[in-house]
């Protein structure tokens, strides 16, 4: 195995069945929204701060955490594909 093991792993693929991944939630939207909630209430979020999301994926939580609180959001990822694809979102 590769060092960039995770350049397959984390993939389209990857993005694409993050719907498996729902655990007791319907579905994968469902699921990051209670998480941001999670976010928001343990990380004691608020307007005008900035976040730091590493790593950031495909942008799942900083996008719905955008969409709640007007702050800052900067993502990083090893992953180039999975920037690319939170940009286009």
């Amino acid at each position: 195995m590769t060092n960039e093991w995770w350049q397959n792993y984390f993939g389209l693929q990857y993005i694409l069945g993050d719907n498996s991944m729902a655990f007791e939630f319907t579905n994968l939207e469902e699921r990051v929204k209670h998480e941001v909630d999670e976010i928001v209430k343990y990380g004691k979020v608020k307007e005008s701060q900035k976040i730091l999301d590493v790593p950031c994926s495909y942008g799942k939580h900083a996008i719905e955490l955008a969409r709640r609180v007007n702050c800052e959001i900067y993502g990083i990822d090893i992953n180039n594909f999975e920037i690319d694809v939170a940009i286009y979102r």
